[in-house]
């Protein structure tokens, strides 16, 4: 369906970072990033021109840089990603409500942010990874057990499901909200850490990439977190029927 330019590119390197969890960077109007971005997006819809563009980008820079990634005539929407214990917001290993709670309203903000951004600039967004692990604190891992096991529960995780797609959901039904659509990372079907199946080619299908921890974000067939997306379709099927 679309070309995407990068997974995630970076901007230059600056020497300040910005924001609460330092993730934000002062504008750079001579970040090589930007030119690159118009000049592959311009041949790319030169050699494929029914086809859709977008960038890759996370959103965590801030705004400047955010609309200054998606602004090229040629990039067709926009994207966000959205890592809350990637990122320094959440922590896997703290049980408390008040850890969820940041992650929550941290969601919110880029959520609400992104959104009114992607308006303003005139294109649609798409929400295209975000993810939470497992209950970990459960497993206890002095006791020998890996610290990404299957059997924690997924009770933050299922939670947080709900509010940041809701986010996007409420987003999407609203005169003035720009998002379209969510991507969960990353579907792992039946595998396990734990007991890991090999396919009819001899490999073995997992939501992780091999860089990270298997299981960190996997979700798996039996997770909850398929019947949370599954009834917010829903919600936004009976939304569509009414227009």
């Amino acid at each position: 369906m679309t070309w995407e330019l990068a997974n995630e590119p970076q901007p230059e390197v600056p020497t300040t970072f910005l924001g609460p969890y330092g993730l934000q960077l002062p504008p750079n109007p001579s970040d090589p990033l930007l030119p690159w971005i118009d000049r592959v997006s311009t041949h790319i819809k030169q050699t494929a021109p029914k086809q859709l563009i977008t960038v890759g980008f996370e959103g965590k820079q801030g705004e400047w840089y955010w609309k200054k990634v998606h602004e090229p005539a040629n990039v067709d929407y926009a994207t966000t990603h959205c890592w809350v214990q990637n990122w320094g917001v959440y922590d896997m290993l703290n049980s408390s409500q008040a850890n969820l709670d940041v992650a929550k309203a941290f969601a919110t903000e880029f959520m609400t942010n992104t959104s009114q951004w992607a308006h303003d600039i005139g294109k649609p967004v798409f929400l295209e990874e975000f993810g939470m692990a497992r209950d970990n604190w459960e497993n206890n891992v002095a006791a020998g057990v890996y610290q990404y096991a299957s059997n924690a529960t997924t009770t933050n995780k299922d939670n947080y499901y709900a509010h940041i797609i809701g986010l996007a959901m409420d987003s999407f039904k609203s005169e003035s909200g720009a998002y379209v659509g969510t991507s969960p990372w990353a579907y792992g079907g039946i595998y396990r850490p734990e007991t890991q199946h090999e396919n009819e080619f001899g490999m073995i299908w997992a939501g992780d990439p091999p860089h990270e921890a298997p299981g960190w974000y996997d979700v798996y067939d039996t997770d909850k977190a398929l019947n949370v997306i599954l009834n917010q379709k829903k919600d936004i099927d009976a939304f569509l029927g009414t227009k």
